[in-house]
């Protein structure tokens, strides 16, 4: 992200956000966690939209030894009136090469640690009201008000959620790409029909949610990783 680039950015009319990300408290733990020195040139852009007055959302991504800096890396970055932080656990591996499958495996965050994780995060949200967006590991309670909140809406969740193109083109209410439920390419339209199609999906959605909920009784769970998990499986 060059200077350049920066401005030009900053030139449209319809950027309403920058999404950004870091993995540690400074540009060393940074680099040992994402095998690039880029946390600075990061930090500059956050700066640099700040000044401009356009919102930057950060996702904090973080490895088991990171969890006691949250708090750190909150008030570094909340220092930015404009910015939105996001923190979240790296509890799974996804899809890489062999050799770096086993080197993630040592930063992995347990299961045993997200009580401690979530407690960090929601400590900052009470302290940052409306600055720290909702993380991805989530507690029966936080579920359950979530699920409450759109229960009733025609389009269930997908009212206040997001349509994710993958790279080849297809469109998804899903970043996962082993959520098999894609609706047409990109490149040929944006619309999705109110068919029976995507009503379909709808109630296989509030049947993996309800699950969900009922796994989140015994403890903290990925929402959005086990939801995925749920919806592949209800296709076999």
């Amino acid at each position: 992200m060059t200077q350049s680039r920066l401005e030009r950015l900053a030139g449209y009319e319809c950027l309403d956000m920058y999404f950004t990300s870091i993995l540690g408290a400074n540009a060393r733990k940074h680099k040992e966690v994402a095998q690039r020195d880029s946390y600075d040139r990061v930090m500059e852009a956050i700066r640099f939209f700040d000044g401009r007055g356009i919102p930057v959302y950060v996702q904090v991504t973080l490895a088991k030894d990171y969890i006691d800096e949250i708090e750190d890396i909150g008030e570094k970055l909340l220092c930015f009136d404009n910015c939105t932080v996001k923190f979240t656990p790296i509890a799974t591996l996804g899809t890489k090469p062999d050799e770096e499958m086993e080197r993630n495996k040592e930063l992995l965050v347990t299961k045993e640690c997200f009580p401690d994780f979530l407690k960090r995060v929601e400590a900052l949200k009470q302290k940052y009201p409306d600055r720290v967006d909702g993380c991805n590991i989530q507690n029966y309670d936080q579920i359950k008000n979530a699920i409450s909140d759109y229960q009733d809406e025609p389009l269930y969740s997908l009212s206040y959620g997001f349509l994710a193109v993958r790279p080849d083109g297809d469109m998804s209410f899903s970043c996962n790409m082993g959520n098999p439920y894609t609706f047409g390419k990109a490149y040929e339209s944006i619309r999705i029909p109110l068919d029976e199609k995507l009503f379909h999906y709808i109630e296989i959605l509030k049947a993996a949610e309800q699950q969900v909920l009922r796994d989140s009784r015994e403890q903290i769970v990925e929402m959005d990783v086990l939801v995925d998990y749920y919806i592949k499986k209800q296709q076999k």
